[in-house]
């Protein structure tokens, strides 16, 4: 249930940045509030860590994206989203976010250097021809083979499986 709700959060997020290209301060600070009060208050994170857990993980958001906000690479909201999500949670699931939004980075990368390309499409007319040869001769070599060896013994010792 936990993670339905953390996965929501990250949705509305999402839309929101994709939307107005900036994530309000009330779903992630808001979100990083709600994060702080449930840890001081179970004494343990919304997904069951231990304090030390999202500790490390608010360090590990801090090492990662701190760099890219000065830079100017990832925006404020980005950096308070991801600290939000450490208190909430853990290193591990912090480290999967980080892998997660990196592959999808590449491919929205790859997909758009691909999309500037010039696209022709050329029927492989060698390859698929000698495929269906080879298919053809395996197919009659594979029925052929077997009806070869049946064919020189009488009925009845076929019909007795001799």
């Amino acid at each position: 249930m936990q993670s339905i709700v953390l996965l929501l959060w990250l949705a509305l997020c999402a839309e929101q940045d994709v939307r107005e290209r900036q994530i309000a301060n009330t779903l992630t600070l808001g979100a990083a509030g709600l994060a702080l009060v449930w840890l001081f208050a179970t004494g343990h994170t919304w997904i069951g860590a231990q304090p030390a857990d999202a500790a490390l993980a608010l360090a590990l958001v801090m090492l990662l994206t701190l760099p890219g906000y000065i830079l100017g690479r990832l925006g404020a909201g980005d950096v308070k989203l991801l600290g939000a999500l450490a208190l909430a949670t853990d290193q591990w699931y912090l480290l999967g976010t980080f892998i997660g939004a990196s592959i999808a980075a590449t491919l929205t990368l790859q997909f758009n250097l691909f999309m500037e390309l010039p696209f022709r499409f050329r029927f492989p007319t060698t390859v698929f021809t000698s495929m269906v040869c080879m298919a053809l001769v395996v197919a009659v070599a594979g029925s052929a083979l077997p009806a070869y060896k049946l064919l020189r013994k009488s009925i009845s010792t076929v019909l007795r499986r001799q």
